[in-house]
């Protein structure tokens, strides 16, 4: 009955694998694309959940990055990321800091993008899912 009448809206404590089922369900089952998820914190129980887990911080507390942090850092590793396609906001400030404060952009992904290239940034190439592997060896933890 809800076929092409539903929506989804889960938390933001789910896993990846669990987001992912929930869509699957959505679009299978329901015959929905209506799928979103709240990854805002409502308690002090989800945000240390979210700190913890998610995002590595709290908003101002000086371990979360800004989109200006972004713009402004020296060199900026992508892993797995076309923020073009996926997140224009951040794709626009590393433009921006690209041409005009001199951020050095890599991503490691299989291939190069227009975005890397308009983000004057450098390849570092990776098979999907061997993305881990080139952060550690870059990290010294190979």
């Amino acid at each position: 009955r809800a076929r092409g009448r539903a929506a989804v809206l889960t938390g933001g404590r789910l896993t990846v694998e669990d987001a992912y089922a929930y869509a699957k369900f959505a679009r299978v089952a329901l015959n929905t694309n209506d799928i979103d998820f709240r990854a805002r914190p409502c308690s002090v129980e989800e945000a240390e959940f979210l700190a913890a887990y998610v995002a590595g911080g709290r908003p101002g507390d000086g371990r979360t990055p800004t989109y200006e942090d972004l713009e402004n850092a020296p060199v900026v590793v992508l892993a797995g990321l076309e923020p073009e396609e996926e997140c224009p906001i951040v794709f626009l400030r590393l433009r921006k800091g690209a041409r005009k404060k001199n951020v050095k952009v890599f991503s490691i992904a299989p291939f190069a993008t227009r975005g890397l290239e308009k983000m004057f940034g450098r390849l570092l190439p990776a098979a999907p899912g061997a993305e881990p592997r080139l952060l550690d060896a870059l990290a010294g933890d190979d």
